[in-house]
C-alpha cells in the first residue's frame, strides 16, 4: 500500500484527489477517472495481472506545505478501508 501512495501523492500541487485511480501492469501506471471518493483498483498480489482488490479512502485531512518554493498538500490522516473485488 505503500508504493501506491507515493504513486498517487508524490509531487501533487492541488488538494483535488478524488476519483477512480486503476493500475495499468502493462505501463505500470494509473489512470485516473472522476469521482466523489477516492477509489483504487490495483492487483492484490505482485504476480497478479489482474486489478483484483480494491480500497477506499472516504475521507481525508491533510495540510499545505511549502516545499521549494512550491505549494503541496500532504495527507495528515485518512480512513481507508479494503472493500475486495
Amino acid at each position: 500500500m505503500i508504493l501506491i501512495h507515493q504513486k498517487i501523492t508524490i509531487g501533487l500541487t492541488s488538494i483535488n484527489l478524488k476519483g477512480t485511480y486503476t493500475w495499468d501492469n502493462t505501463s505500470k501506471s494509473w489512470s485516473k477517472e472522476a469521482n466523489n471518493k477516492i477509489v483504487l483498483l490495483f492487483p492484490a498480489t505482485a504476480s497478479s495481472t489482474t486489478n483484483n482488490a480494491r480500497a477506499e479512502i472516504d475521507s481525508y485531512t491533510d495540510e499545505e506545505i511549502v516545499i521549494e518554493n512550491q505549494k503541496r498538500f500532504l495527507v495528515k490522516s485518512a480512513h481507508l478501508f479494503d472493500l475486495g473485488r
